[in-house]
């Protein structure tokens, strides 16, 4: 991806504020193609625990960014997960 500013994915804010914010980003160079999903969940929820869970069964994607206490259920296997995180 040649893309030189900042990626913001965050949701809602306020008395109520929505879900984990994502951002779905597709390269294509040549023939291959690179499919990436970022969340963002502004560190709201339990630090521990998957508070606000995003469900995922895209099989297609290649890898997920998980930021600021963000979390997914796979449903699907994906290639590579970055993200602060423990496993």
């Amino acid at each position: 991806m040649l893309f030189n500013g900042n990626l913001i994915a965050t949701g809602g804010n306020g008395s109520y504020p929505g879900g984990p914010g994502t951002v779905y980003v597709q390269s294509d160079v040549g023939t291959d193609r690179w499919r990436e999903l970022w969340i963002d969940n502004l560190n709201r929820g339990n630090e521990n625990t998957c508070t606000y869970a995003t469900s995922i069964d895209n099989t297609q994607l290649d890898s997920i960014h998980l930021n600021n206490r963000a979390c997914a259920i796979l449903t699907k296997v994906i290639k590579t997960i970055i993200g602060n995180f423990d496993i």
